[in-house]
Order: structure tokens, then C-alpha cells, then sequence
């Protein structure tokens, strides 16, 4: 027997939501809250980091069900099902995961209007998301919203909520100078970007210029954020590092990489508009001698990417806690189901076959020779840092090594953080600027 009315259905029909009361009773709530904060200190002990720092920013987790017992059984609740099916006009419906979020009150961020759909490895638009609150959040303090009627409009490409550009404030102090500008890459959205110029420039000094690629979930105040700028720029002064203008673009979870559908190109906003104009309006070395490329985590691989696809443009590549992504490893992550609720892979990467369309991003099999690549390369990782990216890492050290191609690779005492990161970036900029 239905237990939703006919004005459930038309309201849900018309708004796209429909609040079901007591769908969980609170003792299940509580269950559920009590389980995830066992599962969490577990996570949080498993990569040795204390339980509060942990939760500390906007963290998300899927099929939890096969960890947690709690889960298990929630996701199996046959009211929900019931009525995840009255919706949905069908007899049956099939559970794809289930996604725990967590957004703290702080060392998170505001997350814009945004459609999930777009996300969604569905054929058609016939889903929909049994949406439980574990904690009670005052209508003005970040509560979840929702947009009546957004599900009629057309469907476009994916939002980045990750790292939506917007002004803090001076929350920490800015070492690097902010700027804007209008992108034809980008379809005309405005892009923003971070430069670092040392003190006492003037119109007659050419200094090289390094381009330095943030990881997913920052953006261009990585640096000043991390207390980065300030050492530079201190270093810099004692000639600890030669002195060079950094630039640090806006990439958002973009890969920075020209998106297969055509709506966001990354790769051609830094190399084809942004390095050319701050090129021009600080009078830096010419290209490749004065030019460097360098980038942490998901920068890292782009930094590579930009390399393989432009060698002429770079005297250098520094690639730290980066993937090192061979064809193989590289279809594995695109077609990764988890990856692809978070990320829009197939709108970045697009199919994964031919293999010949990944394999023009491999470096593995480009550079098989000192001949196939002139720049001066610096790989880096950590000794705790994510397996994948050790694995990678070592992977194609030892493939640069039996090449016989001239690099430095540097295992760090850290993990995969800026609290680490710096120190080896420092490092990096006084290795590869003096040579």
C-alpha cells in the first residue's frame, strides 16, 4: 500500500524534493551518528592523523555499507526503497553507493547552487537521492537548500563546488598579488590568478618565470595560505633561490586539462593566454631557457601533461607527490566509479578507447630517450604519502632511470600536505632555477 498522497507526488513532480517526515526514527539517527564517528577515528588512525584534524575539512566517503554494519542495514531500509520506487514510477530500483559528506563549520567553504545529475554516470535522468541529515543545522547556519523546479531547466555541464573562487578576506597574509581576467579558454568566465614578484623589481630586470600548478580543492592563494609566498620571496632576498616571478593560476578540479567536451580548456588559459600576458607585463626570459613548469598533486600531472604536449615551451618540470599516471593507470582512475561521482571524468577525460587517445599522455612512452625530453626534471613524493602516488612516482623514476634520462627524484620524510610541501618546493626552486 502507498504510503505517499497524490499531492506527495505532484509536489515532488513540481519541486523536484519532497521531504518525507520520519523517514529515520531518532534512535537510528543516533545509531548512524554514533557509527560514523567510530568509522571516522578508524580512517583517521589508519593514515596516522589525529581524529579532529581529520575532520577538519569538507571530506567525503563512499559504500561505507561495506565497512559498517549500521550502513549496511540503512541502505537496505525498505520504506526508502519503497518510496525511492513510488517516485521514480517503477517497480524496482538499484542502489548505486552511498555518500557520506561532511562539512564542518570551519576550513570549508560555501557551496554554490550546483545539479548533481551532471556528475552521475546515469543514461537518463531517472534518479534521485534519499537525502538523510546525521546532525541539526539552523536554517542560517549552512543548511542544505534546495532549488523548487531546478530540475526543469536544461542540463548543463558540472559545477566545480570544490574551490569556487570567492573573496575571504585577509585571513592570512598575501606575500602574492591577485589579479583577474577575462578567458577565452574559458568560455569568457573570469579567471584568477596569483603572481609572485620579488622586491625592488624594475622595467630593466628579465627574470624567468615558473609556472606552479595547485592540487585539486586549492586555488591561486595556495601559497599565501600555506605561508609559502613569504619564504620565497625571504629566500629570494638572501639568494637562497635565484629570483624569478611566479605565477600560480586558477585551475579548480579541473586537471588542468582542455575538457574532451569542449567547455572548460585549462591547459590552453595558462599556456596559450596566461603565461604570454604576465610574460609581457613582467618582461621575463624568453621561453623555453627562462620558463618552468611546476605542480603538487593533480598540478603535478598537469605540469607533466603541459611538458608532453609542449616540450618547447619549458627548461624544467617539477612534479611533487604527483600520480605519475601511465596509460594503464590512467584509464583505471577515468573509469573508477567513486572518482566519477566526485568528478566529471568522462566530461574531462572523455572514452578511454581507443587506447591510442590516452597513450598521447603518457609520458612512459614519450620519453624513451635523453633525445625525447630536454627539460630538467625533479620528481618528489613522500614517505607517507597516498600508495598511488608512491607507486607512480617510483614507477616512473625507474623508467626516467633505465632510459637514461638526467633527473633528480627525492623521497621527502612527510605525506601528501603543505605542511611538507613547502619545504621541498623551496628546494625544488633553488635546484631548478640554477641550472
Amino acid at each position: 500500500m502507498s504510503e505517499l498522497t497524490r499531492a506527495d507526488l505532484a509536489a515532488f513532480r513540481r519541486d523536484s524534493y519532497l521531504v518525507v517526515p520520519d523517514l529515520v526514527p531518532p534512535d537510528r539517527v543516533a545509531q548512524l551518528r554514533e557509527a560514523f564517528e567510530e568509522q571516522a577515528a578508524t580512517w583517521a588512525a589508519e593514515i596516522e592523523v589525529p581524529l579532529a584534524e581529520y575532520l577538519e575539512l569538507v571530506s567525503q566517503w563512499t559504500n561505507v555499507w561495506e565497512k559498517n554494519t549500521a550502513f549496511d542495514e540503512q541502505l537496505r531500509l525498505p520504506r526508502a526503497a519503497a518510496i525511492a520506487a513510488e517516485l521514480l514510477d517503477c517497480d524496482l530500483v538499484r542502489v548505486f553507493h552511498d555518500h557520506i559528506i561532511v562539512k564542518p563549520p570551519s576550513g570549508g567553504q560555501t557551496i554554490p547552487w550546483h545539479r548533481d545529475l551532471p556528475n552521475w554516470p546515469v543514461a537518463e535522468a531517472r534518479a534521485l537521492s534519499c537525502w538523510l541529515a546525521l546532525d541539526d543545522v539552523p536554517s542560517d547556519g549552512g543548511a542544505m537548500r534546495f532549488m523548487p523546479g531546478a530540475h526543469r531547466e536544461p542540463v548543463g555541464p558540472s559545477i566545480d563546488f570544490l574551490h569556487a573562487t570567492k573573496d575571504w578576506g585577509d585571513r592570512f597574509p598575501r606575500a602574492l598579488t591577485y589579479r583577474r581576467t577575462p578567458s577565452d579558454a574559458m568560455r569568457g568566465t573570469w579567471m584568477e590568478y596569483a603572481v609572485l614578484v620579488p622586491q625592488d623589481l624594475d622595467g630593466s630586470e628579465e627574470l624567468p618565470v615558473v609556472v606552479f600548478l595547485h592540487g585539486g580543492g586549492d586555488g591561486p592563494d595556495c601559497w599565501d595560505r600555506a605561508g609559502l609566498g613569504e619564504r620565497v620571496l625571504a629566500a629570494m632576498a638572501d639568494g637562497t633561490i635565484p629570483r624569478a616571478i611566479v605565477v600560480v593560476p586558477e585551475g579548480n578540479l579541473g586537471f588542468w586539462a582542455n575538457w574532451y567536451d569542449g567547455t572548460r580548456n585549462y591547459e590552453d588559459f595558462v599556456l596559450l593566454e596566461l603565461l604570454p600576458a604576465v610574460s609581457r607585463r613582467y618582461h621575463t626570459q624568453a621561453c623555453p631557457e627562462g620558463c618552468h613548469v611546476m605542480g603538487v598533486s593533480m598540478g603535478a600531472d598537469g605540469a607533466t601533461r603541459f611538458l608532453v604536449h609542449h616540450p618547447e615551451l619549458f627548461s624544467s618540470l617539477t612534479s611533487i607527490s604527483g600520480p605519475a599516471l601511465d596509460t594503464d593507470r590512467r584509464i583505471a582512475f577515468a573509469s573508477d566509479r567513486v572518482f566519477q561521482i566526485i568528478i566529471p571524468t568522462y566530461h574531462v577525460f572523455g572514452p578511454t578507447r581507443p587506447r591510442s587517445r590516452v597513450e598521447r599522455d603518457d609520458p612512459y612512452l614519450l620519453w624513451r630517450s635523453p633525445e625525447d625530453v630536454s627539460a630538467r626534471i625533479y620528481l618528489a613524493w613522500g614517505t607517507n604519502d597516498r600508495a598511488e602516488v608512491r607507486e607512480g612516482s617510483e614507477a616512473l623514476h625507474a623508467h626516467l632511470t633505465a632510459a637514461g634520462i638526467e633527473h633528480v627524484a627525492v623521497e621527502y620524510d612527510g605525506a601528501h600536505a603543505w605542511r611538507d610541501w613547502n619545504a621541498v618546493i623551496l628546494e625544488a626552486l633553488a635546484v631548478q632555477l640554477r641550472e
